[in-house]
């Protein structure tokens, strides 16, 4: 009778709980009905009139001619941020363990005194930084490039030195960029002995991964999450914005077929894993 009265309380509790979320879901769906409503309308007006034409030429010819200056800006601002980061992130360990030093009288025992903790935790958020800022430069770079290898032609056409240098920069600036990636993930590593890894080596993330402790993992694991939701979100708004601009300039399928398919694999990936682990599967 327990059990019986226990299941019919928690089927009044999810009815209950489907009635209040319904409440607030249908007014948000009508609302996204019509703004959707709104938005095909213009895509199929502009599509059907002769703005979408001059408009779309307009925009690509900016973009092909910004991109290659903008793979060269920003191979090289990248590459003097990070520098900049890691250095002062050298110089911060380098003062704090001879502070530690002289504070503990180290030298003159002969072993090696700990640096402040506070210290080590700005350097680590500092380093964060860096990582977090080289991250965004190569993606944002890789995406111009991409756009300037779609036009090379026209741009070598309009000036072949412009072209050639920002090939130069891209190629170069991605492997200095690597280099302080590297230089980054070392100091780490002399800050925590335990961290293991080589950014060179292609198992990197798992080796790191799994010299983390419980606390990191979690940090870890709580960002890939977030970074999950986050995406998935991301894919349905590009779905739906690259939809209406097939409509509205002739984009064609493929940019609806690129968003679908790393949204697929996103969630099938996702999916694999967690059916994995229920199961006991994890390493």
């Amino acid at each position: 009778m327990r059990e019986e009265s226990k299941t019919v309380n928690k089927a009044e509790n999810n009815k209950r709980e489907n009635k209040a979320a319904l409440k607030k879901f249908i007014p948000m769906l009508i609302v996204c009905a019509v703004i959707g409503g709104l938005v095909g309308g213009a895509s199929s007006f502009i599509g059907y009139s002769d703005f979408s034409g001059s408009i779309a030429e307009a925009v690509l010819f900016i973009v092909n001619m910004v991109s290659p200056w903008a793979v060269i800006i920003l191979g090289i601002s990248g590459f003097i941020a990070c520098w900049a980061i890691h250095r002062k992130a050298r110089s911060m360990y380098e003062g704090a363990l001879a502070e530690a030093d002289v504070a503990g009288g180290a030298e003159a025992a002969g072993t090696a005194a700990e640096p402040d903790e506070q210290i080590i935790e700005e350097i680590e958020d500092k380093l964060s930084q860096g990582m977090f800022i080289l991250s965004v430069i190569m993606i944002v770079q890789m995406l111009f490039f991409g756009i300037m290898m779609a036009d090379l032609q026209n741009i070598a056409d309009s000036s072949i030195i412009v072209a050639m240098v920002a090939t130069g920069v891209f190629v170069v600036g991605n492997l200095a960029q690597l280099k302080q990636q590297q230089l980054m993930v070392d100091l780490e590593k002399e800050m925590n002995p335990s961290k293991k890894g080589s950014v060179y080596d292609a198992k990197f993330r798992d080796k790191w991964e799994e010299s983390c402790d419980e606390l990191e993992k979690i940090k870890i694991y709580k960002s890939a999450y977030k970074a999950y939701k986050t995406t998935a979100m991301t894919c349905m708004v590009l779905w739906v914005v690259t939809a209406c601009l097939s409509i509205a300039f002739k984009t064609g399928p493929l940019p609806s077929i690129a968003v679908t398919v790393i949204w697929l694999v996103q969630t099938v990936s996702y999916c694999r894993e967690a059916i994995k682990l229920e199961r006991g599967g994890n390493r």
